[in-house]
């Protein structure tokens, strides 16, 4: 019997995708500059501001893309984990101990600090941590029964993470578990993840699951025609998503033409995302120069998580101590300012990513060593 047909890697590294490492930072970088112009300055409406012309508008519209972003980061995580799974149960090589190990180390290992920071965050801040919460999060219960952390809210989304890798192991085990008794625990772990999305947003899934299915299209350098599609489709799928709501300098009801729902508009943005990857990765960077570039863009993702995980505790810190009330004057004080609490996230991050994020392959390998018999983390 012959092998499935499945994607080689397109770069030079084995297991490594040319240009995603990029993505995956710019996604969450412009989660943290949304953030920070939403804690910095007042709704764009009691701006005071000389004239609101096309680049003020660019400076609050630009920013405004923080769901649209975590749709990015969903086909992301569909391609790198659901598509690899697929991809091993073909083979026949998947091996769900090291798969749950993998999967527990990668999201625990940096969302345990976090949640701590968080407690300590509202310590200082003078509010009673949030302890039960904090446990929920860590649980993967918010969004479901129970709520995001308030001073950490962009947990939500760790949420469906953990769920979609619930699915992928139980589906996975219900495929290569031997025993019956094996099989039925994972038939119900999967039935449990499923019902798991009667509460939570559907949509997230389906968009998962477009970033798995295009992990098995094989790349092609070149295919400009399928990621002219991919990219218009992004294009418009982030534009009419930002219509639909009051993120955008434009109110809903006052535009002459109606505006879709924006369930529809992040469908079409993810799965024009989950078109233009095949093309993407298969563009590996040839010169130096774009060698290097690429290889700066590794160096950035290995902290997008620890971003993700700590901005929003530090915006909160920064709020309490320069005061509640948000800037509506627009100069280049406050933009400058504005600036610097972005930095600051950014270097807080990349030390929180040192203490923590950063050990997670030792932790794993010591743990591999210690409860796996093969001593190999897939």
């Amino acid at each position: 019997m012959s092998s499935p047909s499945l994607p080689s890697s397109s770069s030079p590294a084995p297991g490594h995708f040319a240009w995603l490492d990029w993505i995956r930072f710019l996604a969450s970088f412009l989660v943290v500059i949304a953030h920070t112009r939403y804690s910095h300055f007042a709704p764009y409406a009691q701006l005071e501001v000389p004239g609101k012309g096309p680049a003020m508008d660019a400076l609050f519209l630009l920013p405004a893309f923080a769901n649209e972003a975590v749709m990015i980061f969903f086909v992301l995580s569909g391609y790198l984990v659901g598509g690899r799974c697929i991809e091993r149960l073909l083979l026949g090589t998947f091996d769900a101990k090291s798969y749950a190990l993998d999967r527990v180390t990668r999201i625990w290992i940096p969302l345990i600090p976090a949640v701590v920071l968080t407690w300590i965050a509202e310590l200082i801040c003078g509010d009673p941590p949030a302890i039960r919460n904090g446990l929920e999060n860590l649980l993967a219960l918010q969004e479901f029964v129970a709520k995001p952390m308030t001073h950490n809210a962009p947990l939500w989304t760790l949420s469906y993470e953990i769920w979609f890798y619930v699915l992928a192991f139980g589906v996975g085990l219900v495929i290569t578990g031997k025993k019956p008794a094996v099989k039925t625990f994972a038939m119900l772990l999967t039935c449990v993840g499923m019902a798991t999305f009667i509460r939570l947003n559907s949509l997230n899934l389906f968009i998962w699951m477009m970033g798995a299915l295009a992990y098995l299209v094989p790349g092609r350098k070149g295919a400009w025609w399928q990621l002219a599609i991919g990219l218009g489709a992004i294009f418009g799928g982030t534009v009419l998503s930002a219509l639909a709501t009051e993120l955008s300098t434009f109110a809903p009801g006052t535009l002459p033409f109606p505006v879709p729902p924006r369930k529809p508009s992040l469908a079409l943005l993810g799965m024009g995302f989950a078109l233009s990857l095949p093309v993407i990765v298969a563009s590996f960077p040839v010169s130096g120069l774009w060698s290097r570039v690429e290889r700066l863009g590794t160096r950035l993702a290995a902290f997008s998580y620890s971003l993700y995980l700590t901005h929003w505790p530090l915006l909160y810190l920064w709020s309490h101590f320069e005061g509640s009330r948000k800037h509506e004057r627009v100069d280049l004080g406050t933009i400058g300012l504005y600036g610097v609490k972005v930095v600051v996230c950014v270097a807080f991050s990349w030390l929180f990513y040192l203490a923590f994020e950063k050990h997670t392959p030792q932790v794993r390998r010591w743990l591999s060593r210690k409860f796996l018999a093969k001593g190999k983390v897939g």
